[in-house]
């Protein structure tokens, strides 16, 4: 409505209500006249339109249905004060004598020269008004200020009536008249308006081209793993690698079966890879994270954020379910809260409980099968129950074991992920056979990869090389370096590949390591050249590393490699 439209309509009201005042006026068929007439001029516009239902409501004395109409109409100039205006009488007529003066002096403060509110203010000394409507602190910041914005408080109450008696409030006790605020609110207003709805315009363009974007991308594979973890930087522009922190490989990892997008542990920088491989948020049905640490879950709520925008531009909702390692549940779970009640549910607890298998299992989707576990000796699990002591089995980090399957069940996999997990020899027993196994490097130490021990806090050297091993999968994948001794990707897995034997009677374990855009797909257990994107048996792939360390690796086929 334009602000002179808007101070027309109010002038003529407060001639109306003074002309009540002097028993000018017989009855309020000119009020709600008046009312119509505006109304019809602002046909189209629901925001206008709320506001002069809530008008006609308020001056029926209906103040509890006008607050209603009120609330609706946010884009309305300065609605709070008919907000407060309503609210001081609603708190009036129940005998809520302080909240309503604590309304009034908060709508006075909006327009001095309203003049609905005769009771209200017939026995409040003019500088007591004039100072709490000057003086913010005066403002009593009560709970019940929040009711003024809530569309709850009315379920208890029935509608209140009142009497239009009036009152004539001292005007120009402000440097400014209504006149003049409603001027400058619109100006500035107007201004602010316009700069957050350009905004809000350009973040729709966006996301609507990133959607685009997401139906014309090339064509992926149905059933795929794709590493997304490893290191994101220039290591020439990066200062910070005298630090440990800094030298962390980062990401995550995602998997696509049967059409269903699963992320694993989406660490710092996870959406930069995923998004530069060519997917969109579109492309996760599902979320996993197994343990408590930044490094698992640093873009989960973005995930959830980004996923809430794609949603308000689509008319069929892109619903992601969350499974969480139970601290990490306990921390985020209040964040993921869905906006839309097709999303009701997706929030889930990966817990162990005293009297739990050892592995737990969980149906994601027809097809998908989650199983997940603790890395924890017998002895401990019993002691842990023995001393009842149900959160120690569910702060320890969680191992997990995808099983696959088509609809027709004649294709089937497993694979196995570890991260943050020391070598115990219920790995094996957990885990079972698998197809492919993603173990997380960790960290390692003279000891750890001459042999000797096993970390404490990882598989390091020693624990990956047993796992090789005893496991045995047709494809192992070592990712997540710390990088606590430097890029030692390369020899690491020299080493292993020279030193861990395997029973010539069996298969032979294919080794690589895991960087960035590592893509195996899953259909043909073969690995995408990084230039050709064809399909390489695992065991005919070259990695190739750059000149500089923690420099991004890459998968090419032999024709690449003269």
């Amino acid at each position: 409505m334009e602000a002179q439209a808007l101070e027309s309509y109010l002038e003529q009201m407060r001639d109306l209500i003074s002309q009540k005042q002097d028993n000018q006026l017989e009855d309020h068929s000119t009020i709600f006249h008046l009312i119509d007439e505006y109304t019809s001029a602002v046909e189209g516009n629901s925001s206008d339109q709320a506001f002069f239902e809530g008008e006609r409501n308020f001056y029926q004395g209906n103040f509890e249905n006008s607050l209603k109409f009120y609330l609706e109409a946010k884009e309305f100039p300065n609605f709070q004060f008919y907000c407060y205006r309503a609210s001081s009488l609603i708190s009036e007529a129940r005998g809520q004598h302080e909240k309503a003066l604590n309304y009034a002096q908060k709508a006075y403060k909006i327009d001095p020269q309203d003049r609905s509110m005769r009771n209200l203010y017939a026995n409040l000394p003019r500088e007591e008004l004039v100072e709490a409507s000057h003086n913010s602190e005066a403002i009593a910041e009560s709970n019940s200020e929040n009711e003024v914005f809530s569309n709850h408080i009315y379920d208890q109450y029935q509608p209140v009536k009142s009497s239009l008696n009036s009152v004539n409030i001292p005007k120009n006790h402000f440097n400014y008249t209504s006149k003049d605020y409603l001027m400058m609110s619109s100006k500035s207003g107007g201004e602010l308006e316009k700069r957050i709805q350009n905004f809000q315009n350009n973040q729709t363009k966006k996301m609507q081209a990133y959607l685009t974007n997401s139906f014309q991308k090339s064509f992926i594979a149905e059933n795929l793993l794709c590493i997304l973890n490893g290191w994101s930087f220039d290591p020439s522009e990066k200062p910070l690698l005298f630090t440990e922190e800094s030298r962390k490989s980062s990401g995550g990892h995602y998997l696509k079966w049967d059409g269903k997008g699963i992320v694993i542990n989406p660490g710092p920088g996870f959406l930069d890879n995923f998004h530069s491989q060519g997917f969109c948020i579109k492309d996760i049905d599902f979320v996993i994270v197994t343990r408590n640490s930044r490094d698992a879950y640093a873009d989960l709520r973005a995930i959830s954020e980004l996923n809430q925008q794609l949603n308000k531009n689509l008319a069929e909702r892109q619903i992601i379910h969350y499974y969480l390692q139970q601290r990490v549940y306990q921390q985020l779970a209040p964040f993921l809260k869905p906006s839309f009640k097709q999303a009701r549910n997706t929030i889930h607890k990966l817990e162990m409980f005293l009297d739990s298998p050892d592995v737990e299992r969980v149906e994601l989707h027809e097809g998908i099968v989650l199983h997940y576990f603790l890395n924890t000796m017998p002895e401990k699990t019993q002691n842990s129950r023995e001393a009842n002591d149900d959160q120690a089995l569910n702060s320890s980090n969680l191992g997990i074991r995808l099983e696959l399957s088509n609809e027709s069940k004649s294709k089937k996999m497993k694979i196995g992920y570890v991260s943050g997990l020391a070598w115990s020899p219920l790995l094996v027993h957990h885990l079972g056979y698998c197809d492919l196994l993603v173990a997380a490097f960790g960290n390692t130490s003279s000891n750890d990869y001459s042999r000797i021990g096993y970390n404490e806090d990882s598989l390091g050297y020693h624990g990956s090389a047993s796992l090789f091993e005893e496991l045995a999968p047709r494809l192992m994948l070592l990712t997540e370096f710390s990088g606590r001794e430097g890029d030692i990707r390369l020899e690491v897995i020299k080493k292993m590949r020279e030193e861990c034997t395997q029973d010539s009677s069996t298969q032979k374990t294919v080794l690589l390591p895991a960087d960035i855009g590592l893509t195996f797909d899953l259909n043909t257990m073969q690995v995408k050249c990084l230039l050709s994107e064809d399909l390489v048996d695992p065991s005919g792939i070259n990695v190739v590393a750059g000149s500089d360390s923690f420099g991004r690796l890459r998968y090419l086929s032999s024709s690449f490699c003269a």
